[in-house]
């Protein structure tokens, strides 16, 4: 008898599936006959609007009915083969799911109690390597150990990466039910000093037609881009100019890059790094008649670690001011690896000099 009824069910299942088909096939007969290739078509419409929900049962009643022809002397069993098996598998894909988010709950566990939180949480989520003056507030898990952290820079629970480039090790003590524990080392930091970077989005030209003149606008940021230098102000410092040819007269000869302001640190950018300002690189006016020569500042960078007055003040190298001209007033800047050229009938872009305080 049940085997019977299970027939039943599967005739009138198939038979539902043709009188769709069937009524489908009747509204577009009038178009002509349907070819193989539209038939299929036509099916896979239908299937399409099926919901996700429809496509489940029919994907299960088909391998239901092919786990029953599999062992025809058991058809009734054969539809419970399928259905343990479904369920084993959906029991299995759970499973994963579960033990899936218990590793990302222990990943959190390991990352929390590894350190880490600076102001920029997102950026510094999971960082081991900070820049000069960062900051990190270390915590420690489980909750309810008091904890002695112990190590350079080392403010209570607070780390402050110090100037230069090293590794900090911070060592812990951990006082638990009245008995302490030294920990040893708990972590490690490496800290990093900047290095000056240019960049240019601004293309435009600083020249004025009929002027011996040139320059451009530099974006200046400071690297390496995987920390954050958000306490570290800089500025450029005094030198004397190193010139040949054409330059090697009054007033060129004599004229020192000035001792610049101090800057601070701005926003961050993974892709270039901490912003500190705009830099106008322009040199003209030089009157003629003209000849080769070049004009060389190696201008000293300087940093420090926040605004005071008394804050020790760190070297970050030089970098190259280059300015050359020819025998036509043709002006060549370079700065930073960034060239510009303008010639003397070129037309005014961005008058010299500029010094527009927008940028």
């Amino acid at each position: 008898m049940k085997k019977r009824q299970f027939k039943h069910k599967i005739f009138m299942t198939a038979f539902g599936l043709l009188c769709i088909v069937t009524m489908r096939c009747l509204a577009v007969e009038a178009e002509g006959e349907l070819s193989q290739e539209e038939m299929m078509a036509l099916l896979q419409k239908l299937h399409d609007r099926l919901s996700p929900e429809q496509k489940k049962m029919r994907e299960y009643q088909n391998n239901r009915l092919w786990a029953i022809s599999g062992d025809s002397s058991e058809e009734i069993s054969g539809q419970y083969w399928f259905q343990r098996k479904y369920f084993d598998l959906k029991y299995e894909i759970d499973k994963l799911n579960v033990v899936s988010a218990q590793v990302e709950h222990l990943f959190d566990l390991q990352r929390q109690t590894s350190i880490l939180f600076t102001e920029d949480a997102a950026l510094r989520a999971f960082a081991a390597k900070f820049g000069v003056g960062e900051e990190c507030n270390l915590s420690f898990l489980p909750a309810g150990i008091s904890v002695e952290y112990i190590g350079e820079k080392m403010t209570g629970t607070v780390y402050t990466a110090p100037a230069g480039n090293g590794t900090s090790s911070i060592l812990a003590n951990a006082t638990y039910r009245g008995k302490t524990y030294n920990l040893g080392v708990v972590k490690e930091f490496s800290y990093v000093s900047p290095i000056l970077f240019l960049h240019r989005s601004d293309l435009h030209k600083i020249h004025s037609q009929n002027n011996a003149s040139c320059g451009f606008l530099a974006d200046v940021y400071l690297q390496p881009t995987d920390v954050y230098f958000y306490e570290v102000w800089m500025k450029e410092g005094i030198v004397a100019p190193v010139v040949t040819g054409y330059f090697n007269q009054s007033p060129y000869d004599t004229y020192n890059h000035a001792d610049g302001l101090w800057i601070k640190a701005k926003d961050h950018s993974l892709q270039l790094g901490t912003r500190i300002g705009v830099d106008k690189i322009q040199g003209g006016n030089f009157f003629s008649p003209w000849s080769n020569g070049t004009f060389i500042w190696n201008i000293p960078l300087w940093y420090k670690i926040g605004d005071s007055a008394s804050a020790t003040v760190y070297s970050m190298g030089t970098i190259e001011h280059e300015v050359t001209i020819n025998d036509i007033g043709t002006v060549t800047i370079e700065k930073g690896g960034i060239q510009e050229s303008a010639g003397i009938f070129d037309e005014t872009d961005y008058p010299f000099p500029y010094n527009n305080n927008n940028h």
